[in-house]
């Protein structure tokens, strides 16, 4: 993994995972049966909570955790794993997480469209590309404003993993 530092609380990570693990979590993700569902029937963001598979998740909490850790990120103890599809014309808009939550780290599993994400940090704004195998890390989530840039194009489909931590 590769990690570039952003901001005080963002940083870029490219090459998170191995080929083994994305193309499982590819296959989990164009494959899942929705535990929420968000939005209208067609602008919709479909969402699949990891911790239904107990093994595939702590083994994704484990790489994780260590290498922000060993990156110097964070030491964290993941609390949600989740698995989104955003349709054409869903869009995610700037907000704050919950209180409860202090971080984020979504990842890129698609390949590339033009709604990244982006946060505003001291007044200034910051942006992360949608890339596949590319995350942003947002620390204090719950206090830095953040959402996608823009809507899902058409004929696309927007693929994330989300976790998150205490």
């Amino acid at each position: 993994m590769n990690v570039t530092q952003l901001s005080k609380n963002g940083y870029v990570l490219t090459d998170i995972f191995d080929t083994n693990i994305l193309n499982r979590i590819d296959e989990l993700v164009d494959t899942f049966t929705p535990t929420q569902i968000q939005g209208d029937v067609t602008a919709r963001r479909e969402a699949y909570f990891l911790f239904k598979d107990q093994e595939f998740s702590d083994e994704l909490r484990k790489i994780l955790e260590f290498e922000l850790d060993s990156n110097n990120i964070v030491t964290c103890d993941i609390v949600g794993l989740e698995l989104w599809r955003d349709y054409p014309g869903y869009i995610n808009p700037m907000h704050t997480d919950d209180p409860q939550l202090t971080s984020v780290l979504i990842i890129y599993l698609g390949n590339n469209l033009p709604n990244g994400t982006e946060y505003i940090e001291d007044g200034k704004r910051y942006y992360s590309e949608y890339k596949r195998n590319t995350g942003l890390v947002l620390l204090n989530s719950n206090k830095i404003s953040h959402g996608m840039i823009s809507k899902v194009p058409d004929n696309a489909i927007r693929k994330t993993l989300y976790i998150n931590w205490r």
